[in-house]
């Protein structure tokens, strides 16, 4: 008798230690029902380096999201393309090797061919007039055309005003180009562009354009301020010229399969958190241009100024030649006007 009751006292003290820990649980990693709640972890792959404002940003989003789910999903940042190059990483959105990537919108275009109309050169006038338009009714027709092709735009970073800069020579008009060995992305577009006004356009991925500098495999590349520096090219290209003949947005994204596979919690929080991001990466990034340029001009790099006029007549021989290709010559005015 004595070892029934002793028994049964054992259970019931069991049966209060569990309930009493369920209570203090709390909210925390636990789903709606009260069950624990599987940690969801996610690979976020990135080209920049970590002086990179859009690095800031991405470090931004995955405390954000950390603490707005309580510690249930982890936003792991690979930078400097631990996980391959941009279009490896994109690849693997589908592969599943990978989340989220951070790409530019060139190497997109050949998952999504509706974003080259974004890879025109002198379509912005500036970075404002780039903004209005990624969030406005273009930008929604492009996150829809992503979408039918499987993938969620998380939302686009700042467009930033690209340049050439190269080993050589200042550059003030298309003519200056004329010879030189230019790095590009693997766009067509952006590869017409360098080879209308008189260069040789070298595809190459990102990683790769400070030993081609270096080595004289390529005179010049061409890229933002920020990009210049943060990758340390003026190293090696010390005449950055202002032709700003891109602007160039990049894209946060991911496989909408995987979007979709999300809880509709989080789902919630990363749309939440979009304009957040942007904001914040758009304040971070106007201020450390800005402090950049400084440090180059202090380190020995020569900036100059280009006659934009001329280099814009020069381009838009490349509308009409790609017009079919990026959603017609409507989209195109509608775009240079918006």
């Amino acid at each position: 008798m004595l070892n029934s009751l002793k028994k049964i006292s054992l259970v019931l003290l069991v049966a209060l230690l569990s309930i009493g820990l369920a209570a203090c649980g709390g909210g925390s990693g636990k789903d709606e029902q009260g069950e624990k709640a599987e940690k969801i972890i996610l690979k976020y792959g990135d080209a920049v380096s970590t002086a990179d404002p859009q690095y800031e940003a991405s470090v931004f989003f995955a405390q954000k999201v950390a603490e707005m789910t309580d510690g249930r999903v982890e936003v792991q940042i690979y930078p400097n393309s631990q996980l391959g190059n941009q279009r490896e990483m994109t690849e693997g959105l589908k592969l599943g090797t990978i989340e989220i990537v951070k790409n530019t919108n060139a190497v997109f275009t050949g998952f999504v061919p509706a974003t080259k109309v974004l890879d025109l050169p002198y379509l912005f006038t500036d970075t404002e007039h780039a903004r209005r338009v990624l969030d406005g009714e273009v930008g929604d027709q492009l996150k829809a055309a992503a979408e039918e092709a499987g993938y969620k735009i998380l939302w686009f970073f700042t467009p930033r005003a690209r340049s050439i800069y190269n080993s050589q020579k200042p550059i003030y008009t298309p003519e200056d180009v004329a010879g030189m060995k230019i790095r590009v992305m693997e766009s067509p577009i952006m590869i017409d562009t360098i080879n209308t006004m008189g260069g040789n356009a070298v595809p190459l991925a990102f990683g790769e354009v400070y030993s081609a500098l270096e080595q004289g495999i390529v005179d010049g590349a061409e890229n933002s301020i920020i990009s210049y520096y943060a990758m340390k090219h003026s190293e090696v290209a010390k005449f950055f010229s202002e032709t700003n003949h891109f602007y160039s947005p990049e894209l946060v994204i991911m496989s909408l399969d995987k979007f979709n596979s999300l809880p509709e919690d989080v789902q919630k929080v990363f749309e939440e958190l979009a304009g957040q991001v942007v904001a914040y990466e758009h304040e971070v990034y106007q201020e450390v241009e800005a402090k950049t340029k400084d440090i180059l001009i202090a380190e020995g790099s020569q900036f100059n100024e280009v006659d934009i006029a001329l280099f814009r007549e020069k381009m838009q021989p490349l509308y009409q030649k790609h017009a079919n290709d990026v959603g017609g010559m409507d989209l195109i005015n509608k775009i240079l006007n918006y």
